[in-house]
């Protein structure tokens, strides 16, 4: 669908359905904000992962880490403000 949506709204039209083309679009709009979402969503999980390995390398350091303890708190607050 998302490669070729002129092909599945031409056969709408060809089965007389042309009530559903407009479906097509929306269906590609909420795909693509979807998609960023889910973009943005991955960004933040990676930014976790590094936090928690620097975290991790601090701590074999006998190192408190807690700005980078803060930080990793509250990115699962901004993940599900997303979702």
């Amino acid at each position: 669908m998302r490669e070729n949506p002129n092909l599945i709204k031409d056969n709408l039209k060809k089965k007389f359905q042309e009530d559903k083309v407009k479906l097509v679009d929306e269906v590609l709009k909420l795909d693509g904000e979807w998609r960023k979402l889910k973009y943005k969503e991955d960004v933040l999980r990676s930014e976790r992962n590094k936090i928690s390995k620097k975290i991790n390398e601090l701590m074999k350091a006998k190192k408190l880490a807690k700005k980078e303890r803060r930080e990793a708190k509250e990115i699962p607050g901004k993940i599900e403000k997303l979702q």
